[in-house]
């Protein structure tokens, strides 16, 4: 939000990363009500949760409630509630209940031609084989708490 903090924390990057970025140059700051649609609603909207990042009827109700501060990293670090799925479980900073949510996932159209390459650039650089990083649902989902939800499947 603040252009001074974020031009502080911008010079403790990586400096090649920093080469390649112009966030310097970027003097908008944004409102609670923008970093809040950036980061819930659209977020949300993205990736297809119509559940999520809004307070209409049918929604999550996940909510994180807080006391308006002028330090804003100090606001955000320690939230005055927090429900997940209409349930408390922060309450003045401090967890008051566990709950376990839901891991969601996408599979969108995938051209399978695209691991020909990767395998090539896996067995070049790498001393770990491409096919450990693939995951199937029952990974996911193995320690049998969390429910895998599936979005735009191909």
């Amino acid at each position: 939000m603040d252009k001074t903090f974020r031009n502080d924390a911008f010079a403790k990057l990586n400096l090649d990363a920093q080469a390649m970025s112009n966030l310097t140059s970027l003097n908008r700051e944004y409102s609670l009500y923008e970093i809040a649609t950036m980061t819930r609603a659209a977020a949300a909207k993205l990736i297809g949760l119509h559940d999520r990042g809004h307070l209409s009827i049918g929604a999550a109700a996940d909510i994180t409630v807080y006391t308006d501060q002028a330090d804003k990293e100090a606001m955000f670090s320690k939230p005055d509630y927090v429900f997940k799925d209409g349930e408390l479980v922060v309450k003045d900073g401090k967890v008051v209940k566990v709950v376990w949510g839901k891991t969601h996932t996408s599979k969108p159209a995938f051209d399978i031609g695209v691991e020909k390459g990767l395998k090539d650039y896996f067995d070049k650089y790498h001393t770990i084989q491409l096919d450990n990083f693939k995951m199937s649902d029952d990974e996911i989902a193995q320690d049998g708490r969390n429910q895998v939800i599936n979005h735009f499947k191909s």
